[in-house]
């Protein structure tokens, strides 16, 4: 009986000698990277990367298990924003959502898998200029290892068995995006002077995620107080002015605006005026929710043409989505006026 005993202390400080040692030697992080050009926008890469909604179109996960359950919550591209998953024994189960955006240029997520093993690792997606115009897109992979979890990692080829999810979904994300290039309308962008301005508002910082609330809300006020009760004969359509637009913090400082012939008969709003200017304009069809191409069109044309652009920008609404029920035919008139 003493030999036995005797035999398993042995054994036991001969596997945490070994244990000890391979935590020792394993390694105490990695990383990978895959990357691939893509024909189309940053800006439209970028959304289906930034809105987790759209990762079902690439994931090489989705594809995996299809029946898995998804959980969204924040707002879809802004920091915060994730979604809980819990698939088969292959997909496992998890969260994953952004700490850190630069728009249309980098996005970091944190992920913690919950099933089958328990661990946490960062994301990242880094878009740059490409060959003829692409957008190359890497994608990358960090996790840092533990002491007990060293000795596993002797073992384990994570390289081996994750590069060819990434090239997979790489691959997704080109096509997709690509398809999604081709289909969308071509956004004219045109040079124009633009007419001395003056508006009557209601402005305010508010979370962009309510800004389809606040525009019901105070556009029919205003329109209330300004025109029919003011009789403030209005110079132009009803209209939005943004003076910042801050992804990080999920804010706008924005303008509900009325322009208006004369500004002095009606009180409680502020008053705007935006003189004669060299303006850039985009006539954008559509719903509101797809109006960020318009924006991303003028701020591309800047860039290439070497113009500088100021606030606010500009939107016109100069159809009503409350009479023509075809959204694909509402027109809103976008334009940032030239900072000479």
């Amino acid at each position: 009986m003493k030999r036995i005993l005797t035999i398993i202390v042995i054994v036991f400080v001969a596997l945490l000698l070994v244990f000890l040692i391979a935590g020792l030697l394993g390694p105490q992080g990695f990383k990978m990277e895959r990357s691939v050009e893509i024909k189309a926008p940053k800006a439209l890469v970028y959304k289906n990367i930034s809105d987790y909604k759209n990762w079902r179109k690439w994931s090489p996960w989705a594809e995996i298990d299809t029946n898995c359950i998804y959980e969204y919550y924040g707002t879809q591209g802004q920091i915060g924003a994730g979604y809980k998953w819990k698939g088969n024994d292959k997909v496992g189960e998890g969260d994953i959502h952004t700490v850190s955006m630069n728009e249309n240029d980098s996005l970091v997520s944190q992920l913690t898998f919950i099933k089958p093993f328990a661990s946490q690792a960062l994301a990242g997606f880094k878009l740059t200029d490409g060959a003829n115009g692409t957008t190359k897109v890497t994608w990358s992979f960090s996790q840092t290892f533990s002491f007990s979890q060293r000795p596993m990692m002797l073992v384990m080829n994570l390289e081996k068995m994750l590069g060819p999810d990434y090239e997979h979904g790489l691959a997704n994300l080109k096509t997709i995006s690509e398809k999604d290039a081709t289909n969308q309308p071509a956004m004219e962008v045109k040079e124009i002077t633009w007419a001395e301005h003056t508006y009557l508002c209601d402005r305010a910082v508010v979370a962009m995620k309510d800004l389809g609330k606040v525009f019901m809300e105070k556009m029919p006020t205003a329109f209330k107080n300004i025109v029919q009760k003011g009789k403030v004969q209005m110079d132009g359509p009803p209209s939005g002015l943004y003076f910042t637009w801050d992804t990080a913090k999920g804010e706008t400082d924005m303008a509900v605006a009325i322009p208006v012939k004369d500004a002095s008969k009606v009180s409680g709003y502020s008053v705007i005026k935006l003189g004669r200017s060299r303006a850039l304009m985009v006539d954008y069809y559509g719903p509101y929710d797809n109006m960020k191409g318009a924006h991303d069109a003028i701020h591309q044309y800047a860039a290439d043409k070497g113009l500088k652009l100021k606030s606010p920008a500009i939107e016109e609404y100069v159809g009503d989505p409350g009479v023509e029920k075809d959204p694909n035919k509402v027109l809103t008139k976008v334009y940032y006026l030239i900072e000479e």
